[in-house]
């Protein structure tokens, strides 16, 4: 059979394949002959010479793992639950389950033990092998630990810092969202991610971000930027929220006179974790984002940085923040719900606490600001709880 040949034939078998990859039902009914006779040579494929091949081949690997690995993924969590009433019934089941299995042993053995070679290929073979790990670790958790502790992971963190000037590109956008499925779960599953440099990762690709978003003028170009920027925020968010966790226990601790060792651990952590503070005037900037999503996301971010870091970061209230600070009380909260309110007036207060008035309360901004808070305090669209924060943020200022 000639060369020719062969191409077409295997070229028509590709179209094949994605075309049923892209219809799910199709495929779940035969797991495991997907598992058993297209897997092994398309995770192959995968590393051809020929460029276009194994884009292609790594486009259907996409589309199959999504229905692939959250089937096992699915099976894994039902056999956990599995009780003794239920076992007689689901034998067969869970027979089924061990089986399908497999696809995620293939895809371990065949294709993530050489990863790090589609990462260091050329364009555009990074960027699809990241869409690829997207994919596998979207609903599968023990994809997840398997990435975390390859060789794959420094190589992520290598694409993310080498592509950091063009944070819109779909290298960075890709490779924030594999950060962000990866980040699931508690602090001490995040270890790998931290010694690999997570947080200067966020540092610096959320700061450029935030600017790219911020000045951006092209429609297009914003549509893509959000992407991003939800993703780096999620991000963030994630870290956060399990930072705070380990504080909040280890102050638990202390009230509850146990060892030092997790106030010590807790203690670490935060000193750790301190660059994420310069974030925080990126942060107050996006209020003014009229993206919902990126604004509430903002928000939550904000709240705990401020409650971890007790305002620190450079120029919380300087003129361009105290501007922010007025547009999301005089657009954002006649609509918001009393608990976002009290949030974004939580996060004043906590910075007004922590910055001397002398600084921002002279300036038209802050004036106007103060002016802003004084109208809540005397409105009755408001909950009796958020015109009191209003009233404790004018009285902190009148006090400073």
């Amino acid at each position: 059979m000639g060369t020719a040949i062969c191409e077409d034939l295997i070229r028509t078998s590709l179209s094949i394949v994605e075309v049923l990859s892209q219809h799910h039902a199709l495929i779940s009914p035969y797991h495991s002959d997907v598992v058993d006779a297209i897997l092994p040579p398309l995770t192959t494929m995968a590393f051809s010479k020929n460029v276009e091949w194994s884009v292609f081949v790594l486009r259907v690997l996409s589309e199959l793992s999504l229905i692939l690995l959250v089937q096992d993924g699915v099976d894994t969590e039902v056999k956990e639950e599995r009780t003794e009433e239920n076992k007689e019934r689901n034998e067969k089941e869970g027979q089924a389950a061990e089986e399908r299995g497999d696809g995620l042993s293939c895809i371990t053995e065949s294709l993530l033990s050489r990863y790090e070679t589609l990462l260091r290929a050329p364009e555009p073979i990074p960027l699809h092998a990241l869409k690829l790990l997207v994919s596998m670790t979207e609903h599968n958790s023990q994809t997840c630990r398997l990435i975390k502790c390859s060789r794959i992971l420094p190589m992520v963190f290598q694409l993310i810092m080498a592509n950091r000037s063009n944070v819109i590109s779909g290298i960075v956008q890709n490779a924030v969202v594999l950060l962000c499925n990866l980040s699931e779960g508690t602090i001490q599953d995040q270890q790998p991610l931290y010694q690999q440099g997570l947080i200067e990762v966020v540092v610096c690709t959320l700061s450029e971000a935030a600017l790219a978003h911020l000045d951006r003028e092209e429609h297009a170009g914003r549509k893509v930027g959000h992407v991003v920027l939800q993703a780096l925020l999620e991000l963030l968010h994630n870290v956060l929220k399990q930072t705070s966790v380990v504080v909040r226990s280890a102050l638990q601790s202390q009230r509850l006179s146990c060892p030092a060792a997790e106030t010590e651990a807790a203690e670490k952590l935060l000193r750790a974790n301190r660059p994420l503070s310069q974030l925080s005037t990126h942060l107050i900037h996006m209020l003014s984002a009229e993206n919902q999503e990126i604004w509430e996301e903002s928000v939550h971010c904000l709240s705990l940085l401020v409650q971890l870091y007790c305002g620190e970061g450079p120029d919380c209230l300087s003129p361009s923040c105290l501007r922010s600070f007025s547009h999301v009380l005089r657009t954002r909260m006649h609509t918001e719900t009393p608990r976002t309110q009290r949030t974004a007036l939580k996060i004043i207060k906590r910075l007004v606490q922590a910055t001397d008035r002398s600084d921002w309360s002279e300036c038209p901004e802050g004036a106007e600001l103060m002016s802003l808070l004084h109208d809540m305090t005397t409105s009755n669209r408001y909950h009796t709880d958020v015109t009191g924060l209003a009233a404790d943020i004018l009285q902190e200022i009148s006090e400073s």
